[in-house]
């Protein structure tokens, strides 16, 4: 097998495996970003990558096209 098709299967393996673990890695990164007692650092990084994935990176739209993002405050949550 061509060396080009090797890689290219290869990237198709670890595809599939990263997106059937997408679930937990998102609970992961969702548990690292609620931890009140974890560091900031890790907190704010697990938070970014949380909108990203939920929103899109900033920047990725196509040229023109307006980013939209909504958040909403929880009445009551102080952890803002």
């Amino acid at each position: 097998m061509p060396r080009k098709q090797n890689a290219d299967k290869v990237l198709a393996t670890h595809q599939a495996r990263a997106r059937s673990n997408a679930n937990a890695a998102l609970k992961v990164l969702i548990d690292l970003m609620n931890d009140p007692k974890g560091d900031g650092r890790v907190r704010q990084a697990a938070a970014a990558r949380v909108l990203d994935i939920g929103f899109g990176r900033p920047g990725s739209q196509a040229p023109g096209e307006a980013a939209a993002i909504q958040i909403r405050l929880i009445p009551g949550d102080t952890d803002l």
